[in-house]
Protein backbone atom coordinates (compact mmCIF):
# COMPACT_ATOMS: atom_id res chain seq x y z
CA UNK A 1 0.00 0.00 0.00
CA UNK A 2 3.10 2.41 0.83
CA UNK A 3 4.42 1.48 -2.28
CA UNK A 4 1.00 2.64 -4.31
CA UNK A 5 0.91 6.04 -2.44
CA UNK A 6 4.64 6.75 -3.43
CA UNK A 7 3.84 5.63 -6.84
CA UNK A 8 0.73 8.24 -6.90
CA UNK A 9 3.22 11.08 -5.72
CA UNK A 10 5.77 10.45 -8.27
CA UNK A 11 3.24 9.95 -11.13
CA UNK A 12 1.47 13.59 -9.74
CA UNK A 13 4.81 15.14 -9.72
CA UNK A 14 5.77 14.23 -12.72
CA UNK A 15 2.50 15.16 -14.35
CA UNK A 16 3.34 18.80 -12.71
CA UNK A 17 6.63 18.79 -13.65
CA UNK A 18 5.78 18.06 -17.51
CA UNK A 19 3.17 20.86 -17.54
CA UNK A 20 5.31 23.09 -16.38
CA UNK A 21 8.25 22.24 -18.40
CA UNK A 22 10.77 20.93 -15.90
CA UNK A 23 12.27 17.88 -16.00
CA UNK A 24 11.17 15.01 -13.47
CA UNK A 25 14.55 15.01 -12.19
CA UNK A 26 14.73 18.68 -11.62
CA UNK A 27 11.05 17.99 -9.77
CA UNK A 28 12.91 15.15 -7.84
CA UNK A 29 15.77 17.83 -6.80
CA UNK A 30 13.44 20.18 -4.69
CA UNK A 31 13.06 17.25 -2.21
CA UNK A 32 16.03 15.40 -2.20
CA UNK A 33 18.49 18.59 -1.92
CA UNK A 34 21.41 16.39 -3.55
CA UNK A 35 23.10 18.98 -5.55
CA UNK A 36 26.32 21.11 -5.54
CA UNK A 37 26.35 24.43 -4.13
CA UNK A 38 27.91 26.92 -6.29
CA UNK A 39 30.61 26.99 -4.86
CA UNK A 40 31.65 23.19 -6.03
CA UNK A 41 31.42 24.08 -9.49
CA UNK A 42 34.02 26.96 -10.52
CA UNK A 43 34.05 28.55 -13.89
CA UNK A 44 36.87 31.29 -14.18
CA UNK A 45 37.76 33.60 -16.94
CA UNK A 46 41.07 35.12 -18.20
CA UNK A 47 42.19 36.93 -21.23
CA UNK A 48 45.48 37.91 -22.71
CA UNK A 49 44.08 41.67 -23.96
CA UNK A 50 41.92 43.48 -21.84
CA UNK A 51 41.81 46.09 -24.61
CA UNK A 52 39.42 45.65 -27.32
CA UNK A 53 39.05 47.63 -30.62
CA UNK A 54 35.80 48.64 -31.61
CA UNK A 55 33.79 45.46 -33.74
CA UNK A 56 36.55 43.01 -33.49
CA UNK A 57 36.82 39.75 -32.06
CA UNK A 58 38.73 38.96 -28.96
CA UNK A 59 38.98 35.21 -27.50
CA UNK A 60 38.18 34.35 -23.66
CA UNK A 61 39.51 31.30 -22.02
CA UNK A 62 37.41 29.55 -19.49
CA UNK A 63 37.96 26.75 -17.30
CA UNK A 64 35.32 24.63 -15.23
CA UNK A 65 36.61 22.40 -11.95
CA UNK A 66 34.15 20.67 -10.66
CA UNK A 67 35.28 20.12 -6.65
CA UNK A 68 31.80 18.70 -6.00
CA UNK A 69 31.37 14.95 -5.25
CA UNK A 70 28.25 14.93 -8.43
CA UNK A 71 29.04 14.30 -12.23
CA UNK A 72 28.01 17.42 -14.03
CA UNK A 73 26.09 17.55 -17.39
CA UNK A 74 27.01 20.13 -19.90
CA UNK A 75 25.82 20.90 -23.73
CA UNK A 76 29.33 20.39 -25.78
CA UNK A 77 28.54 21.59 -29.17
CA UNK A 78 30.88 24.76 -29.94
CA UNK A 79 31.70 27.26 -26.70
CA UNK A 80 30.02 30.07 -28.44
CA UNK A 81 26.99 28.20 -28.24
CA UNK A 82 27.15 26.69 -24.95
CA UNK A 83 28.35 29.90 -23.33
CA UNK A 84 26.39 32.88 -22.53
CA UNK A 85 28.54 35.97 -22.82
CA UNK A 86 27.64 39.78 -21.02
CA UNK A 87 29.33 43.35 -20.75
CA UNK A 88 27.87 45.64 -18.46
CA UNK A 89 28.98 49.75 -18.83
CA UNK A 90 29.73 51.75 -15.67
CA UNK A 91 25.95 52.90 -15.98
CA UNK A 92 24.99 49.37 -15.47
CA UNK A 93 23.81 49.14 -19.27
CA UNK A 94 24.03 45.20 -20.39
CA UNK A 95 25.20 43.84 -23.63
CA UNK A 96 24.93 40.15 -24.15
CA UNK A 97 27.48 39.69 -26.85
CA UNK A 98 27.05 35.94 -27.55
CA UNK A 99 23.71 33.75 -28.46
CA UNK A 100 21.28 32.92 -25.46
CA UNK A 101 22.45 28.53 -25.28
CA UNK A 102 19.44 26.33 -25.56
CA UNK A 103 18.29 23.91 -22.74
CA UNK A 104 20.76 21.39 -21.97
CA UNK A 105 19.68 18.67 -24.98
CA UNK A 106 22.94 18.92 -26.58
CA UNK A 107 23.71 16.05 -29.17
CA UNK A 108 26.74 15.60 -27.40
CA UNK A 109 26.87 15.66 -23.46
CA UNK A 110 29.81 16.36 -21.53
CA UNK A 111 30.48 14.74 -18.57
CA UNK A 112 32.60 16.07 -15.75
CA UNK A 113 33.47 13.84 -13.32
CA UNK A 114 34.20 15.06 -9.50
CA UNK A 115 37.82 16.57 -9.52
CA UNK A 116 37.71 17.20 -13.51
CA UNK A 117 38.39 20.38 -14.79
CA UNK A 118 37.70 21.42 -18.47
CA UNK A 119 39.30 24.25 -20.38
CA UNK A 120 37.74 26.31 -23.32
CA UNK A 121 38.36 29.12 -26.09
CA UNK A 122 35.56 31.21 -26.37
CA UNK A 123 35.65 33.50 -29.60
CA UNK A 124 33.46 36.82 -28.59
CA UNK A 125 32.84 39.72 -30.87
CA UNK A 126 31.80 43.25 -30.03
CA UNK A 127 30.71 43.98 -33.65
CA UNK A 128 27.46 42.79 -32.58
CA UNK A 129 25.10 42.31 -29.70
CA UNK A 130 22.21 40.73 -29.24
CA UNK A 131 18.69 41.82 -27.26
CA UNK A 132 16.47 40.19 -25.01
CA UNK A 133 15.82 36.86 -25.18
CA UNK A 134 19.30 37.14 -27.13
CA UNK A 135 18.86 34.94 -30.03
CA UNK A 136 18.78 37.79 -33.20
CA UNK A 137 21.80 39.93 -33.34
CA UNK A 138 21.37 44.16 -34.08
CA UNK A 139 24.41 43.95 -35.73
CA UNK A 140 25.65 46.92 -33.85
CA UNK A 141 28.66 47.43 -32.76
CA UNK A 142 28.86 47.64 -28.23
CA UNK A 143 30.09 51.09 -27.75
CA UNK A 144 33.49 51.79 -26.74
CA UNK A 145 33.87 52.51 -23.02
CA UNK A 146 35.01 50.52 -20.19
CA UNK A 147 33.02 46.90 -19.18
CA UNK A 148 32.90 44.37 -16.69
CA UNK A 149 32.70 40.58 -18.75
CA UNK A 150 30.85 37.70 -16.98
CA UNK A 151 30.28 34.37 -19.17
CA UNK A 152 27.46 31.92 -17.83
CA UNK A 153 26.42 28.62 -18.57
CA UNK A 154 24.08 26.08 -17.80
CA UNK A 155 24.60 22.43 -16.15
CA UNK A 156 23.09 19.93 -14.61
CA UNK A 157 23.13 17.40 -11.80
CA UNK A 158 21.14 13.88 -11.94
CA UNK A 159 18.79 16.03 -9.90
CA UNK A 160 18.85 19.50 -10.64
CA UNK A 161 19.73 22.32 -13.81
CA UNK A 162 21.51 25.39 -12.66
CA UNK A 163 23.87 28.48 -14.08
CA UNK A 164 27.56 28.60 -13.29
CA UNK A 165 28.76 32.43 -13.21
CA UNK A 166 32.50 33.10 -13.70
CA UNK A 167 34.42 35.42 -12.09
CA UNK A 168 34.36 39.47 -13.66
CA UNK A 169 37.14 41.07 -16.09
CA UNK A 170 37.29 44.30 -16.73
CA UNK A 171 38.12 45.06 -20.12
CA UNK A 172 37.99 48.32 -21.94
CA UNK A 173 36.58 48.74 -26.09
CA UNK A 174 38.30 51.66 -27.88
Amino acid sequence: MKMVKIFRLLLVCAFFCNVLGFSIAACLAQSTGNSPSMDDVRLSISMTNNVIPVGSMFSIFAEMRNTSTNVIYMNESTPEQDFSIFLTNDSGAIYQISRTPSHITGSTVLNLNPGDKHDWIIQAWVSRYFEPPGYTPTQKNVPAGNYTLKVTTRMSTRYKIFTSESNLAEIQIK
